[in-house]
């Protein structure tokens, strides 16, 4: 999963094997404000049990099932990648990040 904004706009993006990115939610943002955002995903190599269900300020936006876990590595990272403005800082606010088994651990 990778989320992103381009152009004032929030993307959550599955990437399937062989870099094949599918945009799977959106949704305009605007600069300044603080947004909640809650992944929950069952990771699996295989694409019928894995899934993920995305949360946008409290509120379920999407869902879907595919593979979860790649072979390769799975790193998470957070931070400013690739930004489309160069001629200004990005800043990148995170906190409270949390992991847990279900919604109520991490909201």
């Amino acid at each position: 999963m990778l989320l992103k904004v381009e152009g004032g706009v929030l993307k959550l993006f599955h990437i399937e094997a062989g870099e094949k990115w599918t945009l799977k939610w959106s949704t305009p943002v605007a600069t300044g404000t603080y947004k909640r955002i809650v992944l929950g995903i069952h990771t699996s190599d295989d694409a019928s049990t894995g899934w993920v269900k995305a949360y946008y300020n409290g509120a379920e936006v999407t869902s879907f099932s595919g593979r979860t876990w790649d072979d390769l590595g799975n790193d998470t990272r957070w931070g400013t990648y690739g930004a489309e403005v160069t001629n200004k800082r990005v800043i990148n606010w995170i906190d409270g990040l949390k992991v847990g088994t279900s919604y109520a651990d991490v909201a």
